[in-house]
């Protein structure tokens, strides 16, 4: 009961502040590199 109860309660606070951190940094540099990219190839042409 000591081991079940720390154990389901540590990973779910650690388990929530790492993925919801990890994909908004993430994919706010993703769709930025992205966009200008794609700009800069038919600006140059």
């Amino acid at each position: 009961y000591n081991a079940q109860m720390p154990m389901a309660q540590q990973p779910q606070p650690v388990y929530a502040p790492q993925p919801g951190y990890a994909p908004q940094p993430a994919y706010a540099q993703q769709p930025q590199q992205g966009y200008p990219q794609a700009p800069q190839a038919p600006q140059g042409y």
